[in-house]
């Protein structure tokens, strides 16, 4: 900070680049070998850094996983993204302390004096938020763009707004049928998260899910889902209805680690007067593999509740199929990237051919996720 404060207030002061980098994933590291391996992981990435950096540019550590580099000769957004590149290539190699190995990378976020700031304070403002960008896209890295400001201030109130939302359980939900395509017959329902504020309209799941998973407040709303879900069924049973088949939950991959999970289905079913079997909850594939034995021992306990499971978003994720065999799962959706061309793209309908075959043989029933019109047989 001295050193910015000196760059910044010299009367002398020439342009420079100031990039801020964020190691991803890297708390994995101090969960599962301790937080001695976690510094001298720090100490090898800081000597990487500084190798791939020339003897001119300015490297420190700020805190936590974050390294600050002031490129003394580096003034424009090119230049910054290249020495951006070198940072990240110098990760390629796995990290190796004692018996760990740790495969890491980095997010840059660049800002330049004195197009984004003129203080110490606003040119690292403007570079966390293009390395929030960055993280974000997936990319190495991002340059600050005044855009990039405003819609970080968008997405601090739409969250905002999410907590008031969850703590109100103001959260609703729809429920899209699942059909029988030979008979026509309702077999099921998924029960779909809605939101309507009275500040923001209608927010689209798909601004408002993601929002909840990189906030930390996925767990919350898929509680809020699951009370929900069961009240509904509450009510109906108390109208003297009953849906044919299972009410379909979805559940993201870190309320599926959570280990309250069972518990909260459970509780929630016992409250609203629900069987467990009246259930099924859907996980995606790319989240059952995150942890796939912990995985399988949750789906054997749902299962034995006689819950149902399903393997969302299949052909879309990584999955092993010695896993898949493994799962207690009774259904597979067949993603609808694949069921939305079948029609017209031969490579499309090979592939949802043979999901089906696959799943025939593994005893599992298919699900094919949006379709919308009826088409040529």
């Amino acid at each position: 900070m001295q050193h910015l404060e000196e760059r910044v207030t010299d009367v002398a002061a020439i342009p420079f680049a100031l990039l801020l980098l964020d190691l991803n994933h890297f708390k994995e590291i101090n969960d599962t070998a301790g937080h001695d391996i976690g510094d001298l992981v720090l100490k090898e990435v800081a000597r990487r850094f500084r190798d791939a950096l020339p003897r001119s540019d300015y490297l420190a550590r700020l805190g936590g996983d974050e390294f600050v580099v002031v490129c003394q000769e580096t003034r424009d957004e090119g230049s910054a993204s290249l020495t951006a590149e070198r940072l990240w290539t110098s990760l390629n190699k796995p990290i190796v302390i004692e018996q760990h190995s740790a495969e890491l990378s980095v997010s840059v976020g660049v800002s330049l004096y004195p197009a984004h700031g003129l203080t110490v304070h606003a040119l690292l403002k403007h570079a966390d938020i293009a390395m929030y960008q960055a993280k974000r896209h997936k990319l190495v890295t991002r340059t600050f763009e005044p855009w990039m400001g405003q819609a970080v201030a968008e997405q601090l109130h739409i969250a905002k707004r999410l907590a008031i939302a969850l703590a109100n359980r103001s959260l609703y939900l729809h429920f899209q049928p699942q059909v029988d395509m030979r008979t026509g017959e309702l077999i099921g329902a998924e029960a779909l998260c809605r939101w309507w504020d009275e500040e923001l309209g209608e927010v689209s799941p798909g601004q408002f899910i993601p929002l909840a998973e990189e906030r930390g407040m996925i767990v919350a709303l898929g509680t809020c889902v699951i009370d929900e879900a069961c009240r509904q069924l509450g009510d109906w049973q108390c109208q003297g209805l009953v849906l044919k088949g299972q009410l379909a939950i979805n559940i993201a991959a870190d309320q599926f680690d959570d280990n309250d999970l069972v518990s909260t289905l459970l509780t929630s079913c016992r409250l609203n007067g629900v069987a467990p079997e009246a259930l099924s909850v859907e996980i995606t594939e790319s989240g059952i593999m995150t942890h796939p034995e912990d995985a399988i021992a949750t789906t054997e306990i749902l299962r034995s509740h006689g819950m149902g499971l399903s393997i969302d978003d299949f052909g879309t994720g990584y999955s092993s199929l010695a896993y898949l065999k493994r799962f207690s799962a009774d259904k597979i959706k067949i993603d609808i990237s694949f069921i939305r061309d079948m029609l017209t793209s031969d490579n499309d309908r090979t592939i949802v051919a043979t999901i089906i075959a696959m799943a025939n043989t593994l005893g599992l029933q298919t699900i094919a996720e949006g379709i919308e019109v009826q088409g040529a047989k």
